[in-house]
């Protein structure tokens, strides 16, 4: 997905637009998905980790696909377990791509929505981030989609 797909998904647009994937609160709800909790806390004793007190989604690292609830869109696993690949190059905003990127450099691209090892703070709606394209990380993942054509104005709904 593009960068403003994944923004308008992980704000909730469709409810005027929320903090977290999940709401306003700082806490989601049971089984909503797979952030750094109590289970990544128990997972790494002695550690001193931020973590989200009070929520436990039973993973203390990745979880299997499909574990928790959908969002408000019925998608699995948008926020949480791994931060998602954009399609979009990483340009700083209201810098122009030619400003920013040398014209043989190979862009960095953009991860959206929290994982299981993002501090708190990410976990916003609004949180970006870059990495170069040829980087892995157990956090990061990607989803595949396609655009919806657009239906003929006297289609059926």
């Amino acid at each position: 997905p593009s960068e403003i797909e994944m923004e308008f998904l992980l704000r909730d647009s469709a409810s005027g637009g929320t903090l977290y994937p999940w709401g306003d609160s700082p806490l989601p709800p049971a089984r909503f998905g797979n952030y750094p909790d109590d289970a990544f806390a128990r997972s790494q004793p002695g550690w001193r980790l931020w973590v989200l007190r009070g929520y436990d989604d039973g993973y203390p690292r990745l979880a299997p696909v499909g574990r928790h609830l959908p969002d408000a869109h019925g998608l699995f696993d948008l926020s949480g377990n791994v931060s998602e690949w954009c399609e979009d190059a990483f340009v700083m905003y209201g810098v122009s791509y030619e400003a920013f990127y040398e014209p043989d450099a190979t862009p960095s691209r953009i991860l959206r929505g929290g994982s299981w090892h993002s501090h708190p703070g990410r976990l916003r709606s609004s949180w970006r981030t870059d990495a170069d394209a040829d980087g892995a990380r157990s956090w990061w993942g990607f989803r595949c989609a396609t655009p919806i054509p657009a239906l003929e104005p006297d289609a059926p709904r």
